[in-house]
Parts: structure tokens; sequence; C-alpha cells
């Protein structure tokens, strides 16, 4: 009677032990989840300074022995890009700025303003040069695809995506014109040994997305 007590005592204890091993077991799985990674965006740029002159051809002198093609009514350029300060203007004469910005960029998301401002070109303040205060600025822009960017007053904004395909390299122009005469009269002496204080044309890309 004992013994049959006992051996069903034990297998109480042995089937307890048992249930408790199954309800131990564990399982698990791990899921590599990858990796993330910020977009990003680079801006990089040339410029160029051309001066382009009325004057007839063999009657003036320049330092830049650099060429380039000149449209009605122009008859002559130069490239002046490393000898600007060494160059002389004369009224009628107008000097172009040439600048490309290239747009790279990473982020289906990203998208975000490109501006050109011409305003501080040129400093046209009260107590800066005659010729400065005389000088007409005007400011054009173009997208990669070669369409013209509108511009209000000297600025131009661009709006950039680049699921649009609106990455790419961007071209402004700015003119610099000083005029034939001072009015309908004659400029005489009046701009003899004077400065045309050239400022900057300022380019700035901000992300808006």
């Amino acid at each position: 009677m004992a013994s049959s007590m006992l051996a069903a005592l034990l297998g109480v204890l042995v089937l307890t032990s048992s249930l408790g091993t199954w309800s131990g077991w564990q399982e698990q799985v791990t899921h590599t989840l990858g990796d993330i990674q910020a977009g990003s965006v680079s801006m990089s740029g040339t410029s160029e300074l051309q001066l382009l002159s009325r004057q007839p051809v063999g009657t003036r002198t320049y330092l830049s022995t650099a060429s380039c093609p000149a449209t009605a009514p122009y008859v002559e350029c130069r490239v002046v890009t490393d000898t600007l300060p060494s160059e002389r203007v004369v009224p009628g004469d107008t000097v172009q700025l040439i600048r490309t910005v290239t747009l790279t960029g990473e982020g289906n998301n990203l998208t975000g303003d490109l501006v050109f401002d011409a305003g501080p070109l040129v400093n046209q303040a009260p107590e800066s040069s005659l010729l400065s205060r005389s000088a007409v600025v005007t400011l054009g822009l173009t997208r990669p695809n070669g369409s013209s960017v509108p511009v209000s007053g000297l600025i131009s904004t661009v709006s950039i995506s680049p699921t649009a395909g609106q990455f790419g390299t961007y071209t402004a122009v700015a003119l610099i014109q000083l005029p034939v005469d001072n009015a309908g009269a004659r400029w005489e002496a009046a701009l003899t040994s004077q400065t045309l204080d050239l400022g900057t044309l300022k380019t700035t890309f901000s992300q808006t997305n």
C-alpha cells in the first residue's frame, strides 16, 4: 500500500516536473532592419566676367587677350575674369557676368529654393561713383533644360525637387550696362578716372523640406 502510494506520488512529481519543463520553452526570431541615410545637397559653380565693347575694333586696348563672342550692338568681347582690375571701360560698354551653378543631391523628399540675387552686384548708393550710379543691371536665368526662369527685380527663385529632375546646371547672366550718354548729353569728362564698384551675385540654396 505504501509502495503504491509512493509510486503514485513519484509519478505526480515526475509529471509535474515535466510540465514545468514544457512551459519553459522559448523561440526567438531576429529581423535585420537595414540602414537609413540622410539626404544630401551639393552646389558647385563657376563664374566668368566678359567686357563687351561698342567701340570700333582696333581703337582701344585690352589687357586680356582671351576673346569671346560679341553680338550686336557690340563688336568686340574680352574675357576679363582675371584682368578686370586692370581693364578700362568707356561709355556704352557692358560687363557681363556668367555664373553657372550645378546642384546635385540625394533624397526623394528633398526640396528647396535656389535663389540668385543680383541686387548687391553694383554699389549704387548715393556715395558711390557716378559710373556705378549710372549703370543699369539686369539678370537672366535658365534651367538645365534651357528654359528661362522668371526674374522679379534683380532676384530669381527656383523651387527644386530631385524627383522632378530639377537638379542640374543653372546659368545666370547678369549685365552691367554703362549708358552711351548722360540722358542724351555727352559725358565729356564726367566719368574720367571713376571706378565701377562691383559687388557680388549672391547664390543660395535653402532646403524647404
